[in-house]
């Protein structure tokens, strides 16, 4: 290892690469869902679904309790300005209610998603899935060629 001896090995990066993109182009976004892309107008049902998914006092939940700066820096980054990067928030709602969320970035050909997060209660239904392809075919739309999945 080339990890000087003072450091102590803290994570490894992964690397998912998608040879066969036919997976997601003929995946179909379940029935009982409806993902859309989300305006400033529908912020705050993002930035409550959001903090579901991401907090909570339970303590067998791994992320715990978001501190309140989290939500309002989320909730300004609607509105600012990224200088050259393109922005979608997407949202994932099951009758009306928002229960998963994602972001992406993009740039010239290049795009980013961050911030992938279902409400606990809604986990294992493809919700994420379904948010990912949904971005992945916005992104293809607009030209994009390599995506990267930051988790």
């Amino acid at each position: 290892s080339n990890i000087p001896s003072s450091f102590q090995k803290a994570g490894v990066d992964a690397w998912m690469v998608m040879s066969d993109v036919s997976t997601v182009s003929n995946y179909q976004i379940p029935n009982h869902l409806t993902v859309k892309t989300v305006g400033v107008n529908e912020r705050a049902d993002y930035i409550q679904a959001f903090q579901l998914a991401y907090g909570s006092s339970d303590p067998n939940d791994p992320y715990g309790n978001l501190p309140p700066a989290y939500s309002q820096s989320l909730s300004r980054s609607f509105e600012y300005d990224t200088k050259g990067y393109s922005k979608l928030y997407a949202g994932a709602l099951i009758d009306g209610k928002m229960v998963g969320v994602a972001c992406m970035m993009t740039k010239d050909k290049i795009a980013g998603i961050y911030g992938v997060g279902t409400i606990a209660a809604y986990r294992k239904q493809g919700i994420a899935t379904s948010l990912l392809v949904f971005l992945y075919r916005e992104a293809i739309k607009h030209g994009v060629n390599t995506i990267m999945l930051q988790t």
